[in-house]
């Protein structure tokens, strides 16, 4: 996933779809691939799948009894840049 965020760093969306497709399926329940995967969303301009994929990041760390408020922060963040690109 560190190489598909540094990828979306430097606009390469194909590098990041890459890494991103190469994770493996145990890795992609994690909260991690699904923030990624939603901040690639948003720089391919689909606010729909981006909220998505930070909802599920949400409820994933949930799941995980891995909820804090750090993650709380992040996710209502990433909220909050969605309803200001979609404003």
């Amino acid at each position: 996933m560190n190489l598909a965020s540094a990828a979306l760093r430097f606009g390469q969306l194909d590098a990041a779809r890459r890494a991103l497709a190469d994770v493996t399926p145990g890795d992609r329940d994690r909260a991690a691939y699904h923030v990624v995967a939603g901040w690639l969303a948003r720089a391919e301009g689909n606010p729909t799948e981006q909220e998505r994929q930070f909802a599920v990041t949400h409820g994933t760390d949930a799941l995980e009894g891995k909820f804090e408020q750090e993650q709380i922060d992040v996710f209502d963040i990433n909220r909050t840049s969605i309803d200001l690109v979609t404003d």
